[in-house]
């Protein structure tokens, strides 16, 4: 899951420069401040051919760069790479099954056009080998709109029926779900099996 972000960015030589960055799954870069009084930092973001998404503050970048961001000892840098869906529990501040509340799909598009896939699996959090639900997301991007769509597969429902969708600030094309235009904010039924 921790992975040092030269395993995603092979090709790019910079990526493998000695740092405190690091890569949450394929799609989350952590950049780390790990200087005591630090005001900003300098991140390196890999070379990739979507960009990537400020967490914070919805600002695309262009990948194969550096770019500098305020920072205090209560924030860490968050990009996320342009084209995946994020699943995000609300209410849930550590790994506990039944603490979140409800389900936030952090979109973030690929700027222009173009197609991308992103995956959630969901089982009972508890059993060993118990019934799973597998949600593809795939989004479709041009320059007029954002599609997204969803589809299930496995032994058991997606566990919440719905999710409210969070879109970049940055971004400013409509987002359409099962052919509805979802504002940032709004719900959508994730459906079922």
């Amino acid at each position: 899951m921790l992975r040092p972000t030269f395993l995603d960015h092979p090709k790019d030589k910079t990526s493998f420069a000695d740092t405190n960055d690091f890569m949450l799954g394929r799609d989350i870069l952590a950049a780390s401040v790990v200087e005591a009084g630090a005001q900003s930092r300098v991140v390196y973001l890999p070379h990739n051919k979507t960009g990537w998404w400020d967490f914070w503050s919805g600002i695309w970048h262009a990948g194969g760069q550096q770019i500098e961001v305020p920072v205090d000892l209560a924030s860490i840098p968050l990009f996320v790479r342009a084209g995946c869906v994020i699943p995000l529990e609300i209410g849930a501040d550590r790994a506990d099954v039944g603490a979140a509340k409800g389900l936030e799909l952090a979109v973030f598009p690929v700027p222009g056009s173009g197609c991308s896939d992103s995956v959630m699996f969901e089982d009972d959090g508890e059993s060993q080998n118990g019934p799973q639900c597998i949600t593809n997301f795939a989004l479709t991007q041009t320059a007029g709109s954002v599609t997204l769509n969803i589809t299930h597969s496995g032994q058991r429902a997606p566990h919440y029926p719905k999710a409210r969708i969070l879109l970049p600030q940055g971004e400013t094309r409509p987002l359409i779900v099962a052919g509805n235009t979802v504002p940032h904010g709004g719900e959508i039924q994730l459906g079922e099996l």
